[in-house]
């Protein structure tokens, strides 16, 4: 009898059986969270990590971790640090600056989403060396989700995240102190859910998902007045409803919209679920071996 044939047919179900099992890389993202505007003293940085998950048909789950270390402490004057996902949309960052925080991506099922990248100071566009919020936003894009440690109620149509955060907090609904961080670190792990058969819900998820093309910013730094004023002028000149800085002594402004921090998230492999490829492998090699070890005892008996 020809024991080849069953030989290979077994070590092909061995190989399909031990070959390396990879997770769905669309399900983890991670981030390096880097420093922005160190010239005033930003040395903001650490990591990032959001977990996509499908519970069932119509819920959704993102798991977001964050450990930032490095911030300026704000707490001797009740400031605190922010922290969104900005994602950029077609077309957008061609906008004038000031409608760039809002568009048709904030209505019905949400927008098409591009690139967002980390601004430099090749975004200074008043040359100050302070790279602000407006100027920013051409590279990160509007913010797309509040990072709160409680998640807040999806924005209704025409709505953008930020703008419901800041009429949340003005009306006295939220305690932004009590969502956000005020010290030198960030750190947060929070779980935000997202229900397909609430409209506002989905389309906040759809302007999420394309996680691979967002980027997690931090914001909150004292600047000096001579760089905060006019900043100021220009967001009151523009009618957007921007926080203002606020004076906190010895020609210090602390602004709340500044980006210190900020990190292109990137999919990536859950190593946790696969099979490293040598033990792999080594498996693979194993079982053939005893299958040829086992037949040539069958053939000469």
């Amino acid at each position: 009898m020809d024991f080849r044939t069953p030989l290979l047919g077994t070590a092909a179900v061995a190989v399909a059986t031990f070959a390396p099992a990879h997770a769905n890389a669309a399900s983890l993202f991670k981030a390096d969270i880097v420093p922005l505007n160190e010239a005033f003293g930003s040395t903001a940085s650490g990591s990032a990590q959001i977990t996509l998950d499908q519970p069932s048909e119509t819920l959704r789950t993102l798991r977001v971790q964050i450990d930032v270390t490095g911030l300026q402490d704000l707490s001797d004057f009740g400031g605190i640090h922010v922290a969104h996902i900005h994602g950029q949309f077609s077309g957008n960052a061609s906008r004038p600056l000031f409608d760039q925080g809002n568009g048709p991506f904030f209505t019905g099922a949400g927008g098409t989403a591009v690139e967002s990248v980390l601004p430099t100071l090749a975004d200074d566009i008043d040359g100050d060396g302070f790279l602000n919020f407006i100027e920013g936003r051409p590279a990160y894009g509007p913010v797309v989700l509040n990072l709160t440690s409680e998640q807040l109620p999806a924005s209704p149509s025409g709505v953008p995240p930020l703008a419901q955060f800041l009429e949340l907090a003005s009306n006295g609904t939220i305690d932004p102190a009590a969502l956000f961080p005020a010290g030198d670190t960030f750190s947060l792990d929070t779980t935000y859910q997202f229900d397909l058969t609430d409209p506002d819900q989905a389309r906040q998820f759809n302007n999420l998902t394309a996680l691979d093309q967002r980027e997690i910013v931090i914001h909150g730094l004292t600047v000096p007045a001579s760089i905060s004023d006019p900043i100021d002028d220009l967001v009151t000149a523009n009618g957007s409803g921007a926080p203002l800085g606020i004076p906190v002594g010895d020609g210090q402004v602390f602004r709340i919209t500044a980006p210190v921090a900020a990190g292109n998230l990137q999919a990536v492999e859950d190593e946790a679920t696969s099979v490293p490829e040598p033990l792999a492998m080594s498996l693979i090699g194993g079982v053939v071996l005893a299958i040829g070890l086992k037949t040539t005892q069958r053939h000469t008996v």
